[in-house]
């Protein structure tokens, strides 16, 4: 068992390669979902489009909910103790499963609210799906070990899958709920891949234990990260739901034909940042100046990122909903492009997000995030009840807009308080400097449709390119490649 495991380690890669595999499949993974999107937008009814939407973010929320951000505290608790990853991973499931259960009785709760009798089924069985989601737990797995191409083989091939079936949905033009269906079998194929992949590596099958007494600091340490997850991902996902239980599936269905465009570039970030935390937890506890250059290193590419995604997102909205749906959401009671508008404002300060959540977890402040994710809810559920009733749909994107300025202003005061400004604002103006250029380029494209998407996606591109190649994000890659060997060897 002993051989099996180090042959496990051995094939750990590095963080910086962990990185690009995963921004890689994520790029494909959007570019998939985007073609989803679009399909379903363009041809399913307004109303059946909607409750698609709402019951792929009930999976979206169910999956963030049943983490609750424990999944990370293993991951650095597991670093920090690898003879306990057995024993932390048992602790992890019987904590996802308590969890899971609680979420499986919520969703079949939402079945009351249904428009139908088919609606409410689809539901109820998305309850018994998500009654098996603590089998996410198993991602750990691959995280700790830098091994994430089984599971990216597995997201892939879900995705494929799912894009198949919406296309034979459309050819034999049947109604929405069968859409619901396929989303609810690649949830299960993907929990059921997921523990199946992992136990691969592992030199045993761990069961589920809540064990309070042996683990009592683990799950006070996932309690307080926990709560702060769940804070922060109702403030991205309420909107949803603000405007499902103030109108119906149609308000829902425009809402989502923005939001579902712009809430898979939200989670990149997170994407890049996923490999780093071994890495910043490592740092942290033995090298503080090169743990403060790489949360600063970090942070600046995901500004430049995210400025230059927001940007293009903002000024070219019009012609992306015109170009993606025509006219279905960009007039009338539906028009969504103010929604996508907003969604971009949030988009940015989403960016930066990660990196400074993944410092702070990295250095156990835990209670930090907890009370700065709390005061960002209640920001958006102010807003939200203030201004859908006025507003509408749009109404969301501005309070999620705003909730995510809170958080970020937050997290800034409170990671200056940990490794100083210095490591975050030197040389800054080279990743903001794309954007602008991108901007004036932008407001200076023509009018005509093609010439604003075409021009304006070459344009983006360009900009992303160069923040990523800049001088400091490279030599940020390569002192992160160097960390992650060491780190890797160690680990051995």
């Amino acid at each position: 068992m002993l051989e099996n495991r180090n042959a496990g380690h051995k094939k750990v890669s590095s963080a910086a390669s962990s990185q690009l595999i995963l921004l890689g499949t994520h790029s494909t993974q959007l570019a998939l979902g985007l073609l989803i999107t679009v399909l379903l937008g363009r041809f399913l009814e307004p109303e059946d489009f909607g409750f698609f939407a709402l019951i792929s973010i009930v999976f979206v929320v169910g999956r963030e909910l049943n983490d609750m951000g424990t999944g990370s505290i293993a991951a650095r608790e597991i670093v920090q103790n690898p003879a306990e990853e057995m024993r932390l991973l048992s602790a992890l499931l019987g904590w996802r499963r308590l969890v899971a259960f609680g979420l499986a009785l919520i969703c079949a709760g939402l079945s009351l609210k249904a428009e139908n009798s088919l609606q409410a089924l689809a539901l109820v069985t998305a309850s018994l799906v998500m009654a098996t989601m603590y089998n996410t737990a198993f991602y750990v797995v691959f995280q700790i070990r830098q091994a994430f191409i089984p599971h990216v083989v597995l997201t892939m091939s879900a995705q494929v899958a799912m894009l198949a079936a919406c296309l034979v949905t459309i050819l034999l033009n049947v109604g929405g709920i069968f859409v619901a269906v396929i989303v609810l079998l690649r949830e299960f194929v993907m929990l059921f891949g997921m523990k199946v992949l992992a136990l691969r590596m592992l030199p045993d099958t761990p069961q589920p234990r809540l064990n309070r007494k042996r683990f009592k600091g683990f799950y006070s340490k996932a309690l307080i990260f926990g709560i702060a997850s769940v804070c922060y991902y109702l403030t991205v996902h309420s909107g949803t739901f603000f405007t499902w239980f103030h109108g119906s599936n149609l308000e829902v269905g425009a809402y989502s034909s923005a939001f579902r465009l712009v809430y898979p570039l939200m989670t990149m970030p997170w994407i890049l940042m996923i490999p780093v935390l071994p890495v910043f937890a490592h740092l942290a506890v033995s090298k503080n100046d090169e743990f403060a250059g790489q949360v600063g290193a970090n942070f600046r590419v995901l500004l430049g990122v995210g400025l230059v995604i927001a940007s293009s997102g903002y000024l070219l909205a019009p012609a992306i909903m015109q170009f993606l749906y025509g006219d279905r959401f960009v007039t009338g009671a539906f028009d969504a492009v103010q929604t996508f508008k907003w969604l971009s404002i949030a988009l940015f300060f989403a960016s930066i997000v990660p990196s400074l959540v993944i410092g702070l977890l990295a250095t156990g402040r835990e209670s930090i995030l907890l009370g700065l994710a709390g005061v960002a809810l209640v920001v958006n559920v102010t807003f939200n009840l203030m201004l859908i009733p006025i507003l509408g749909f749009t109404g969301a994107s501005m309070a999620l807009a705003l909730a995510e300025f809170t958080f970020v202003i937050g997290l800034l005061g409170a990671v200056f308080n940990v490794i100083g400004v210095s490591p975050l604002v030197k040389h800054i103006l080279p990743f903001v400097m794309p954007s602008i250029g991108l901007v004036i380029a932008l407001l200076l494209l023509p009018e005509a449709l093609y010439f604003r998407i075409i021009g304006g996606t070459l344009l983006t591109l360009l900009a992303l390119i160069i923040v990523w190649m800049l001088p400091s994000a490279q030599q940020m890659r390569k002192e992160l490649k160097l960390i992650g060997q060491s780190y890797a060897v160690s680990n051995d």
